[in-house]
């Protein structure tokens, strides 16, 4: 029996220990009444992270909801319409679910990263002083979303964005390290975090073509004048 309890404490303990290790991937609240769903392109991709059932099942609801889509810089793949741009993807998949082209607003984030996301929602929260704003994002990475727009947005701003876990399909918060996808969430999650806290906010526009962003290398290795 005792070997038998024994076991029972190092078993519980050990999987208490790989929660404790994920709970500064997770963040949530503000808890408030939001009027605007947002859709972000920073976590959409391969992984099945789709926030589209969870957006018109909200719009559903009162009336004046609204949904805005943080749209991401356009890429030179979008250009040439090998593929399907992040706003028209969004707009198809959210009037598959029957939400009106009226009630989604996109905004020109030309964003790169989580931070130019940001940086876009403080400039619509500015703009729309009364909103409150419901963020879909992944458990893990929420902890690093609240840390971004914690730094970016005003503090009053940033408690008028509430966060939604959307869970990723083959990923449990609670039980992460049953499944590879899980693992791989977790591990991908720290590194994000991490990185997002050491590297800080670097937004800054690009080099507007080919010949000054070979000027801008060489200023920065020292071969040119900045």
């Amino acid at each position: 029996m005792i070997v038998l309890a024994v076991l029972v404490f190092i078993g519980l303990g050990h999987a208490l220990i790989l929660r404790l290790l994920s709970w500064p991937l997770l963040a949530s609240g503000p808890s408030a009444e939001c009027d605007c769903f947002c859709i972000h392109g920073g976590e959409l991709g391969a992984d099945g992270f789709e926030p589209y059932d969870a957006a018109a099942e909200w719009h559903e609801k009162p009336d004046g909801r609204r949904i805005i889509l943080l749209l991401p810089r356009t890429t030179r793949i979008v250009e040439i319409g090998a593929v399907r741009s992040f706003e028209q993807t969004c707009l198809n998949e959210l009037r598959k679910r029957g939400v009106p082209a009226m009630d989604v607003w996109p905004i020109r984030a030309d964003a790169r990263d989580v931070w130019d996301e940001a940086h876009a929602m403080a400039d619509w929260l500015t703009a729309h002083p009364d909103s409150k704003v419901l963020m879909a994002c992944s458990p893990f990475n929420s902890g690093r979303l609240r840390y971004v727009l914690a730094k970016v947005l005003r503090p009053a701003d940033a408690a008028r964005v509430c966060l939604i876990w959307l869970p990723e399909p083959g990923a449990d918060v609670d039980a992460w390290w049953r499944s590879r996808s899980g693992v791989k969430d977790f591990m991908y999650a720290w590194l994000e975090l991490i990185y997002a806290r050491v590297e800080g906010d670097h937004a800054r526009p690009l080099p507007a073509g080919a010949a000054a962003f070979q000027q801008e290398i060489r200023a920065q290795v020292g071969e040119a004048p900045p």
